[in-house]
């Protein structure tokens, strides 16, 4: 399964599953198998696609292919690509793309 965290745009196709809070995405990690996830930053609440990257750093739920980060907030960016790059199990760097990957 694909996991596209955002709480205004769509995701790209309907190959990817929707998430719109950090609560969504989390729940989603701990019990489905992920492939991809494709996360935004600001979620327009207190938690964020950050929030969601430390849950994954904390307890070990990667996805099995990637993270992808498309934000419009440069510095959230830079910090959830942190969190994977440092943490995670892949081999390439945390992707930062544009909306619509």
């Amino acid at each position: 399964m694909k996991l596209w965290l955002d709480d205004e745009r769509p995701a790209p196709d309907d190959t990817w599953t929707v998430a719109k809070t950090a609560a969504e995405a989390i729940l989603l990690l701990e019990t489905q198998p992920i492939t991809i996830a494709s996360l935004d930053h600001d979620l327009g609440e207190d938690k964020s696609g950050y929030t969601v990257a430390l849950h994954m750093a904390s307890h070990e739920l990667w996805p099995s292919e990637e993270v992808r980060v498309y934000s419009h907030n440069p510095v959230g960016a830079r910090n959830i690509c942190g969190i994977v790059d440092r943490y995670g199990p892949y081999e390439t760097f945390c992707k930062h793309q544009p909306y619509g990957l």
